[in-house]
């Protein structure tokens, strides 16, 4: 994975984590698993403490390179990279909180 920074020197957005070229490579898939280990122990404590204490986690993959006339975003066919952001899932997190009581 490589990163792609501003002109400014800071990253474009706060959650970007970086770009690469395979959205299957081994740096993805380790954030993919410390976003499902996040979420199994966020699920763990609510079972233990019957309260949910932090917000769950998401991925983001984005395809990025020439769009298609009439697209909304670019194609996976056409990608050239992908775009790798780490946020927040406020919606789980909102729905998980209600769904309790």
């Amino acid at each position: 994975m490589y990163y792609k920074i501003s002109s400014k020197g800071q990253a474009r957005t706060k959650g970007y984590v970086g770009s690469t070229n395979n959205p299957y490579d081994s740096d993805v898939e380790a954030i993919r698993e410390d976003i499902r280990r996040h979420n199994k122990q966020l699920q763990a404590d609510h079972e233990k403490y019957g309260k949910v204490y932090g917000q769950f986690m998401k991925l983001r993959v984005r395809a990025r390179g020439p769009r298609r006339k009439y697209s909304y975003d670019t194609l996976l066919k056409d990608a050239r990279y992908f775009d790798v952001y780490k946020s927040e899932d406020t919606t789980r997190t909102w729905l998980f909180k209600h769904s309790l009581k």
